[in-house]
């Protein structure tokens, strides 16, 4: 455990937490399935929650950079690991469609129509790095492309006019980006009109970032803290309840309106509950791993529901068999990318957006 005094050191605890608490729920929202409650609720925020910690995480003087400058920064840290690991993947997707082709083993879910691709078409379809096109090779990969293109968007309209207008301008943006929505069966490429909704949740995380609000809450007793962040998730995850299954990557958001407050309530509760947390360094390396649990986590979960899923829940039947595999699950992923991190950064640090 480590603790921190001052509110510079606070902060940086707190998003560390957030980071921690976010992947934890990518994975466990993987492991689970999508048709229980618990799914439904974590998906009605888990993905904002990137977008608004990347948006807490942008300082004033990247803004201030040269657009050619952040473009190039941008593009090291998030297209790098996109090109990284979409190749990886489209050499598992080949091997793999070459055993189905072989009968030694069944398709797995995500390949639908793919496993009758050329490797040339799945490399072009995932070089899309969106919706259903990523899909059959790895399906998370969608998140890198969409955050790119986010903060190029924020970006360009923070160069023309202040915080506040760009935080108003993201909600026209995303407005439009839903109605256009209905006319098409995928997202575009590059999620360049997904981008545009979660330009709102990283909008809306800067402005916390450049206003007095963190160091308001930071001030806060801790139980005060507890209360208000208690209050706010709970109200976010009732509203998450009542709107329909949410899934940011393809753009199917139930009701908008209900979706963006349910979103942000559950974000800013999260937040701020994570101002009173310690710091443990399990977190610490869950966090500090995320880049590599995001992409990896999926295929590790895959090959152990293939080796023991169905002789575990022989052994716990029922949604309790189901709970556990998945909790086991999460722990066991998140331990094995961990320690993928640990060689990535030793061996390969650009695969993940290092130097």
């Amino acid at each position: 455990m480590t603790g921190s005094n001052s509110f510079d050191d606070q902060r940086r605890l707190a998003i560390t937490n957030l980071k921690g608490i976010g992947i934890s729920l990518v994975v466990f929202g993987h492991a689970i399935s999508h048709e229980t409650i618990a799914a439904h609720l974590i998906y009605s925020f888990h993905m904002p929650l990137f977008f608004i910690i990347s948006g807490l995480l942008l300082k004033n003087d990247r803004i201030s950079q040269p657009i050619s400058e952040y473009v190039a920064r941008q593009f090291r840290s998030l297209i790098v690991p996109f090109l990284f690991f979409s190749a990886v993947f489209l050499l598992v997707w080949t091997v793999l469609r070459e055993l189905v082709r072989r009968g030694v083993i069944s398709p797995p879910k995500t390949f639908g129509e793919s496993q009758n691709w050329t490797v040339l078409e799945a490399a072009f379809n995932t070089l899309l790095g969106a919706g259903d096109y990523v899909r059959p090779v790895n399906v998370v990969l969608w998140f890198f492309t969409a955050l790119f293109v986010t903060s190029i968007y924020f970006r360009l309209l923070r160069g023309v006019m202040p915080l506040t207008l760009v935080c108003f301008g993201s909600i026209v943006l995303a407005a439009i980006a839903i109605i256009a929505r209905h006319s098409r069966a995928d997202v575009l490429p590059w999620n360049i009109d997904l981008a545009a909704i979660c330009l709102v949740f990283f909008s809306f995380g800067n402005l916390l970032a450049g206003t007095q609000s963190e160091r308001r809450i930071w001030s806060l007793p801790d139980w005060q803290k507890g209360l208000y962040g208690t209050l706010l998730l709970l109200c976010g995850l009732v509203a998450g309840f009542f709107n329909q299954i949410v899934d940011l990557r393809t753009m199917e958001l139930g009701y908008p309106p209900v979706f963006f407050a349910s979103a942000i309530l559950s974000c800013c509760g999260v937040l701020i509950l994570a101002y009173i947390l310690p710091g443990y360094w399990m977190v610490e390396t869950v966090a500090a791993n995320s880049i590599v649990i995001f992409p990896i986590h999926g295929i590790i979960m895959q090959v152990a529901s293939v080796l023991a899923r169905r002789r575990f829940l022989a052994l716990v039947p029922g949604n309790v068999g189901d709970v556990l595999w998945a909790l086991l699950m999460t722990v066991a992923a998140i331990a094995c990318c961990c320690g993928l991190g640990i060689l990535f950064r030793k061996y390969i640090p650009w695969a993940i957006g290092g130097r």
